[in-house]
């Protein structure tokens, strides 16, 4: 009976010292939130990337195509985001996720900076 006891007594005590550093353990380079499926960050970049794209249409630089291209691609990676978050967001999820959100922010930047479809013609 004592053996059993102290067999127990000693697993206890292991699995006491042992849950706390397992607690704290996370992939380096990995913010935690993406394990817990927290979509916020994400969603707050696409509010931004909403903003611009307002911003860009109303100053005349997109075109209606242009528009519907970007409000496509936001729309499509707001229910990519809404999707991976329901089961908790992974590493490769999370440079999935990461990959489109700078695929639109240089989308935007493109139509910002450069206005091909109307070349100043007066040098």
């Amino acid at each position: 009976m004592r053996k059993l006891l102290l067999c127990v007594a000693a697993a206890g005590s292991v699995m006491a010292i042992a849950s706390p550093a397992a607690a704290q353990w996370q992939r380096p380079g990995y913010d935690n939130a993406y394990h817990r499926g927290d979509a916020a960050p994400w969603l707050r970049q696409l509010q931004q990337i909403r903003f611009q794209r307002d911003q860009l249409a109303r100053s005349g630089r997109l075109s209606r195509g242009e528009a519907a291209r970007l409000d496509y691609d936001i729309r499509d990676t707001e229910r990519s985001i809404m999707i991976s978050s329901r089961n908790g967001i992974g590493p490769r999820q999370a440079r999935n996720l990461d990959g489109r959100m700078t695929h639109l922010r240089n989308e935007l930047a493109r139509y910002s900076d450069h206005d091909g479809r109307r070349w100043n013609r007066h040098w």
